[in-house]
């Protein structure tokens, strides 16, 4: 999501409601040094693998931190 003058937070620490993707969800998570295992959609109880930013309305990301 892009961060304007206008719109000055990014998407995640906000007072506005914005709708995020996945990839600013994958970005998040790679900032916070996680690593994303699995990502997919969920669509009416269907899992969406194909196009599931376009397709789906809940993001199901697994994550894991990487061990020292």
């Amino acid at each position: 999501m892009p961060v304007t003058r206008r719109l000055p937070y990014q998407w995640y620490d906000t007072p506005n409601i914005r709708v995020g993707t996945f990839a600013d969800f994958a970005e998040l998570a790679a900032r916070n040094a996680l690593q994303v295992l699995d990502a997919f959609g969920l669509q009416d109880g269907h899992e969406v693998r194909w196009l599931p930013n376009l397709r789906a309305g809940t993001a199901v990301f697994k994550l894991a931190r990487p061990s020292s």
